[in-house]
């Protein structure tokens, strides 16, 4: 059993061992250092791993790196922020690879954030539902009903537990009995955590909506470097490559995005030799559409041909336009370019953002 010195967050912990929902705690201590403290049992058995060799870990210390990167990226922005904050990804576990909507609550006391409350909304089976309806041109561009029924169901499943949490706090609330404070904090934090989440669930339900009646609101904005973090973490999760990419936002199709990106990046990781290298920029032909360039120091394996081809497939089945070559002025460096399927919309690119510079970011 995990034990916490502070007996707010104990409470907590105790409290979302009940809940049918992955949820966690991560402690910050006084120097902005952030530490697992938990996972509740749900958490445990969904994902098999284990409170007990997790706690009093750094995202860093508990797993691969580059996992540790995009993970320890999304834990300080809710800190710096102070505020719940909601976002999707996909990470590989113990147990299998899992996509999560994930929403983190931060927990202040006397002005400071003590620990954060995590609650991973497990929305594998509509993510890869997403991905099987969006291939070809044609699907990527409708939502069918059979994509419809699965949201539904997936909401249904979710929602539960959320008005489960809803509902016992609010009768806790009503026994609540002097000196009410820190109580009542708890509490609020709990519930926080829970309406957060499903005003999420009810976003996603009225997006796909719309796609069926043939709007576009599923394109949504997307921070482009915390995909590539993601993706990077499937592909070389123990760091033994370079990986750089762009400080940019768009506005597109997550799903399709996402599936493109692992595709391409995935083959670039596994053939290069020590980088790889992604960009993306406006596409000088198409309107509404962007390019994503992929590049790496080819190791000039035997079966990089046959994987090659898989990828291409791949990608295509997506909707995107490929070209593989080599550079014109490197003969050990392998390119590839993708005409990215649907609408891409660039909101704007910084700078690299990247583990090392990015030779792209000026082409």
């Amino acid at each position: 059993m995990i034990h916490f010195e502070n007996a707010l967050i104990q409470s907590v912990f105790d409290t979302i061992q009940h809940v049918d929902l992955p949820m966690f705690i991560l402690t910050v201590d006084g120097d902005g250092v952030i530490r697992f403290g938990g996972l509740n049992r749900n958490h445990e058995a969904t994902t098999g791993m284990s409170s007990a060799e997790l706690a009093g870990k750094t995202p860093h210390e508990a797993l691969p790196p580059r996992m540790a990167d995009t993970v320890l990226a999304r834990y300080e922005t809710c800190l710096k922020t102070r505020s719940s904050y909601t976002y999707e990804e996909v990470l590989d576990m113990p147990s299998g690879r899992f996509w999560w909507q994930t929403t983190l609550t931060p927990f202040l006391n006397a002005g400071r954030v003590l620990a954060i409350i995590g609650a991973a909304t497990n929305i594998t089976a509509l993510r890869q539902e997403n991905e099987a309806m969006a291939t070809g041109r044609e699907s990527m561009r409708r939502r069918t009903a059979q994509m419809a029924s699965a949201l539904r169901g997936n909401a249904a499943q979710l929602r539960g537990p959320l008005n489960n949490i809803i509902t016992l706090g609010r009768m806790l609330r009503a026994e609540l009995r002097p000196p009410l404070e820190k109580k009542e904090q708890l509490l609020g934090l709990m519930l926080e955590t829970a309406v957060h989440t499903l005003s999420q669930i009810d976003a996603m339900e009225e997006s796909e909506a719309n796609g069926r009646t043939g709007r576009t609101t599923a394109l949504r904005d997307i921070d482009f470097s915390h995909m590539c973090r993601d993706v990077a973490a499937l592909v070389d999760p123990d760091r033994a490559l370079s990986i750089a990419f762009p400080d940019a936002r768009l506005t597109a199709d997550a799903v399709l995005l996402e599936a493109v990106l692992q595709d391409s990046v995935g083959h670039a990781a596994r053939n290069a030799q020590s980088r790889v290298d992604i960009r993306i920029r406006p596409d000088a032909r198409r309107s509404k559409s962007c390019v994503l360039g992929i590049q790496w120091d080819d190791r000039g394996d035997e079966r990089a041909l046959e994987q090659e081809a898989i990828a291409r497939s791949r990608i295509e089945s997506h909707g995107g336009d490929v070209m593989i070559a080599r550079d014109a002025e490197d003969a050990e460096t392998r390119r590839m370019e993708i005409v990215l399927p649907g609408e891409f919309l660039p909101i704007g690119q910084r700078a690299p953002a990247g583990i090392s510079a990015s030779r792209l970011a000026s082409d």
